[in-house]
């Protein structure tokens, strides 16, 4: 006597193909920027609009002169201690992750179709 099972993968697949994922990606990027940008400093109001997101939703960065410096709270020479907008400072990455770490994840699922 013998057993034969089928395993009908291509439904999995679908759900699991690189277009989805990266509809995820996209979604879950997208988000990030958003949430993130109350944590950002403002001081002179160019920081926080240059924020943006890869065109693969790999990546969230922001892009200015001095962002690398703000982000580490230090440039070499001094290190930042007082941020003139409240709630902001360095590292906001790790800020917002805390928060909202949740609400990325389902951004993650819904955008993939999962």
């Amino acid at each position: 006597m013998s057993i034969s099972i089928q395993v009908d993968l291509k439904g999995a697949k679908k759900k699991l193909s690189d277009h989805n994922i990266r509809r995820g990606r996209i979604a879950m990027s997208s988000q990030i920027l958003l949430d993130s940008d109350q944590y950002v400093p403002n001081r002179d109001g160019k920081l926080r609009p240059s924020g943006h997101m890869s065109r693969d939703g790999k990546e969230v960065s922001w892009n200015t002169v001095y962002a690398r410096a703000q982000f580490y709270g230090k440039n070499g020479i001094v290190t930042f201690r007082k941020y003139t907008t409240p709630g902001t400072g360095k590292r906001w990455d790790e800020k917002a992750k805390v928060i909202h770490m949740t609400d990325w994840v389902q951004r993650f699922v819904k955008g993939a179709g999962f």
